[in-house]
């Protein structure tokens, strides 16, 4: 059974550019949410009192290559649950609903998660250093201080950005966890202002879930560009307090747990 990941966004992010384009877009690491993980680094060792009069300068540097690269952000299942319906399954998840998918109006894209890889890493691997991993949870700081007599210059920095990779590009608090993130990173070799867009056509996006409260206006839209793609599209229903994902191509709009059930076994 394919591991799948899962992208919460706005309804006119998904319909206006995602679905559009057929290409989800990384977003520079300094325009995250979380003010902790784009922190700029405030500490070095070194062997001489002197040796350290160099890092102010490399620390400005250091942050302007860090914030480089660009991130894909998905969440996961727990364990396998992808169809329980609870908040252990990805696309379950009521806050990331309520932050990511402006308040149940947007929608949750699944991904096969080998293939959008795999169309990540073919598209970009002439761009830089292609990435992807399961982000772990941690208070405790466990990126190391550059030591200054290791070198200052970019050649340095950027031996000691790939000697911390995972502490800086996979860790982040435990207050995100429950978010079971799954990341894309691109580390270009060099700034890259140039947007980074992942084909998702043909295989990597596999289903449209959305938002209970999503606006009927847009339901023709997403239907003719889901219909193009060739994915389904199902909503997201709260029934004595159960996660419900429909499953037919068209959206449904289900009111009670009886109707779900029994449109689900027409479906089967």
């Amino acid at each position: 059974m394919p591991s799948y990941v899962y992208h919460y966004t706005r309804a006119r992010t998904a319909i206006d550019q995602i679905l559009a384009f057929r290409s989800i877009r990384l977003s520079r690491i300094d325009r995250t949410n979380d003010h902790w993980e784009r922190r700029p680094q405030m500490a070095a060792t070194a062997s001489t009192p002197h040796a350290l009069d160099g890092w102010p300068k490399m620390a400005r540097r250091l942050h302007e290559i860090v914030t480089q690269a660009h991130l894909g952000c998905f969440s996961q299942d727990a364990g396998g649950a992808v169809a329980s319906g609870t908040t252990s399954s990805g696309w379950a998840q009521d806050r990331m609903w309520a932050q990511y998918a402006d308040k149940h109006r947007g929608v949750c894209l699944w991904f096969d998660r080998e293939k959008i890889t795999q169309s990540f890493q073919r598209s970009f691997a002439a761009r830089g250093e292609c990435l992807a991993d399961d982000v772990t949870y941690s208070d405790e700081p466990n990126l190391k201080a550059p030591h200054l007599d290791d070198g200052t210059d970019d050649a340095a920095i950027r031996s000691y950005v790939r000697r911390n990779i995972q502490a800086r590009y996979f860790q982040k608090r435990l207050d995100w966890r429950d978010e079971r993130e799954f990341r894309l990173v691109l580390l270009p070799p060099e700034l890259d202002a140039a947007p980074v867009d992942v084909p998702i056509g043909g295989g990597p996006l596999v289903g449209v879930t959305v938002g209970c409260d999503f606006p009927e206006v847009d339901e023709p839209s997403l239907s003719f560009l889901c219909s193009a793609l060739e994915v389904p599209i199902s909503k997201i229903v709260y029934a004595d307090r159960v996660h419900l994902r429909a499953g037919r191509q068209e959206l449904c709009v289900i009111h009670r747990f009886a109707a779900w059930k029994q449109i689900s076994a027409q479906a089967s």
